[in-house]
């Protein structure tokens, strides 16, 4: 199916099941698992969240995504983290207590129907759309916060790198030896990112080595666009200008909220 195709969801491009393999490698060890329409709106129903959307008549029971979910969760005997391929269940008490994790197909299924709205809302423009939703189950990993990081591709140029919790200071990344492995580490990954990616114009998450000069691996990509979460840039005040941006000791964040902005300033 084309990008062009009418009836292909805003954003659908940067869903992971629609990532050509060599972006796929960049990411961590996971296994995808198409939804059909009875399972799509099961989830939907159970969820909770604009339930009048899916259709009950259509909807059966879990119990083959539940083997199914068993079977690949069985690869990573640590746990897995359960998401669409478009997001997760972050959004909810239970996402946030868990992390998304799970261990079968049963606490799976649990994190996708836990009252999240972001789940509510892409399962609801899939079938709009008339589009097959995936869950994928990705092997789990702990990240530090101060090891995650937000990239910004436009014209296929890394034009800012801002650290993903930009609200908080890390003595760690304040360090000129760690800034300067992490700016080198960041460029050779872009090379390979830049080379897999199928869009031009894009927002994408990595983890980094403690050290900064480490692996670096892909956690997942975002649509270029305002709704997307700028961190320390500002998508208002257009401020991409290639750097690798860290909250120093001597600044806070100030918020604008007539211009839905934020701006760092030394104290």
């Amino acid at each position: 199916m084309s990008f062009n195709e009418k009836h292909w969801p805003e954003f659908a491009e940067t869903w992971i099941e629609n990532w050509p393999s060599g972006l796929a490698k960049l990411s961590y060890p996971q296994i995808g698992i198409p939804l059909n329409d009875s399972e799509t709106h099961a989830l939907g129903l159970l969820n909770g969240i604009h339930s009048h959307c899916f259709n009950a008549n259509l909807a059966n029971n879990l119990d083959s995504l539940e083997k199914r979910l068993n079977r690949a969760i069985q690869h990573f005997p640590d746990g897995v983290f359960v998401r669409l391929g478009s997001r997760s269940p972050k959004d909810t008490l239970q996402g946030m207590i868990t992390g998304c994790k799970a261990f079968d197909g049963q606490q799976a299924i649990r994190l996708l129907t836990s009252g999240s709205s972001r789940i509510a809302y892409d399962l609801r423009i899939a079938i709009k759309a008339n589009y097959q939703p995936w869950i994928f189950v990705r092997q789990w990993k702990e990240l530090s916060p101060d090891t995650e990081f937000r990239c910004f591709m436009q014209h296929r140029q890394l034009i800012g790198v801002s650290q993903y919790f930009h609200k908080t200071y890390f003595p760690r990344l304040n360090q000129e030896p760690i800034r300067e492995a992490l700016n080198e580490s960041l460029q050779r990954f872009f090379t390979l990112f830049s080379k897999y990616c199928p869009i031009d114009d894009v927002v994408f998450d990595v983890e980094t080595g403690y050290e900064g000069d480490a692996k670096i691996t892909l956690i997942e990509i975002n649509p270029f666009h305002p709704l997307t979460e700028a961190c320390l840039f500002s998508w208002d005040n257009k401020d991409f200008d290639g750097s690798v941006r860290v909250l120093e000791k001597y600044c806070h964040i100030e918020y604008n909220p007539s211009s839905n902005s934020i701006f760092l300033k030394k104290v």
